[in-house]
């Protein structure tokens, strides 16, 4: 029961013109064998993918949350919340997201939320999960403490009143309202796993210190990252940090002054040296190119090999250097959206975003995710997406230099993120956990059309068909 063979399969990352049968035992790949048939496949056995990055308690939560489109306005968003009205208790909590800067801009204050209830709080959370609106019964249930401490985060009008609209620490401010959510995160965490599988994944990065007790069983490698203090944590702990906020927040912190820091340069310092002391592994978000510049020059100084920077959306050319040996979780599929925030907002610099290649060539160690649920966790868009860098408005291609190559792209969702995390997964080879993803289409040289149209036939866990 514990073997499996995979016959007359085309293994791309060996070879594209012979086909090989696949001895699978106990979940390992046992044997490589040059098959003996004469018909040539027409299906492609991959490595299965990694997410570097992704939210797991959050996405799950999605699922049973109203969900916003980039491309709703004020008046979108109100009416599904209006839709759903009536599946909820009165008191209980309304929780969504998804929302974009089109929305925001037209967002005037919390009394719009308030028109649509005075009997539950209601949550609503950006694209980019940095900026939340809430309604005054969902402000009223925030601790007074706590936005005392947090109050620069919480935007008031020009007569110090809340305006509902609240930047960056809204996690930390809402813990206690947010927690009603945890029965409906274990019920519906199979399922969320279930999702990842059918887009090809069996190992995460988790961002949101998920205890991993909980995903014991399930077709699914995590490592996570806590978001806690230093002295909270273990030794060999991954701990989440956040530098600065993000382009669409217009909160990250940018060399031209524009932004905000969560902490200043000696500050980050001191905290860089007591996860040091504590050996634990930082993943730091860094969007902004002087949170970019400032972090890399600090890894340099005093990082250590399993130190990590997230997303390193905007690099300066003067900060390339400081990148040699440094993990970077980046997802290219916020590329395609964040065009057009570059051609706002990074003012002739356009250059700056998503630097995969320069990057590479700086002997980065790229690691590829979603960073959902942001974004769905598709990697075929993903390795479009670096590979093909095509700006949806203009539909040509947006930085020609920074393009890298589908094999390139391909690694960053897969060895390159397994390595990190000490798997024995990421690659096709004897000995490796079979973790494999079963395509219709040889996604190292088909045509970009046919790469978007790619379809996920079969995902293995450790041997075990967990998607088909």
């Amino acid at each position: 029961m514990n073997k499996e063979i995979i016959s007359n399969i085309c293994i791309p990352t060996i070879s594209f013109s012979n086909s090989f049968d696949v001895h699978i035992n106990k979940g390992k790949i046992e044997k490589l064998i040059e098959s003996t048939n004469k018909n040539r496949t027409s299906l492609f056995l991959f490595p299965s993918f990694h997410d570097s990055h992704i939210h797991l308690k959050l996405f799950t939560e999605t699922l049973s949350q109203i969900l916003f489109d980039p491309d709703d306005d004020v008046g979108k968003v109100m009416d599904k919340i209006k839709d759903r009205l009536k599946d909820y208790e009165k008191g209980e909590l309304i929780f969504g997201g998804g929302f974009s800067r089109k929305f925001l801009d037209e967002f005037v204050n919390k009394k719009t939320l308030d028109d649509l209830t005075s009997d539950n709080p209601i949550i609503l959370y950006s694209r980019d999960i940095h900026t939340f609106v809430l309604n005054s019964k969902a402000l009223s249930l925030i601790d007074k403490d706590m936005k005392k401490q947090y109050s620069k985060y919480i935007q008031k009008d020009d007569k110090n009143i809340e305006t509902g609209i609240i930047f960056e620490k809204a996690e930390t401010l809402l813990t206690h309202v947010l927690k009603e959510k945890e029965k409906s995160f274990k019920k519906d965490l199979p399922k969320a796993i279930s999702i990842l599988n059918s887009y090809g994944i069996t190992a995460i990065h988790d961002m949101d210190g998920i205890n991993t007790n909980i995903t014991q069983g399930l077709p699914i490698d995590i490592i996570t990252f806590y978001r806690k203090d230093p002295e909270e944590l273990n030794p060999k702990d991954g701990i989440k940090l956040f530098l600065d906020g993000s382009l669409g927040s217009l909160t990250a912190w940018m060399e031209d002054g524009e932004g905000i820091s969560n902490y200043n340069e000696k500050e980050l310092e001191v905290l860089l040296h007591k996860c040091r002391k504590h050996n634990l592994r930082p993943a730091i978000h860094a969007i902004g190119n002087k949170a970019n510049r400032v972090l890399a020059h600090l890894f340099k100084k005093i990082g250590k090999e399993d130190w990590r920077i997230e997303h390193a959306q905007t690099v300066s050319d003067s900060a390339l250097s400081f990148f040699k040996d440094i993990n970077i979780a980046m997802q290219p599929q916020h590329l395609l959206f964040d065009i057009p925030l570059a051609k706002k907002h990074l003012n002739g610099k356009e250059y700056e975003l998503f630097r995969f290649k320069s990057l590479l060539k700086n002997k980065a160690r790229l690691m590829f995710g979603s960073d959902c649920p942001v974004i769905a966790p598709n990697v075929i868009e993903g390795i479009y997406a670096a590979s093909e860098r095509i700006d949806p408005e203009s539909k040509k291609v947006w930085q020609l230099k920074e393009k890298i190559s589908r094999k390139e792209a391909l690694d960053a969702y897969t060895v390159n993120c397994a390595r990190y995390a000490g798997l024995e997964s990421g690659s096709v080879e004897i000995g490796k956990d079979a973790d494999l993803v079963l395509l219709d289409k040889n996604i190292l040289n088909c045509s970009k059309e046919e790469l978007l149209s790619t379809k996920i036939l079969r995902t293995y866990y450790k041997g075990k068909v967990v998607f088909e």
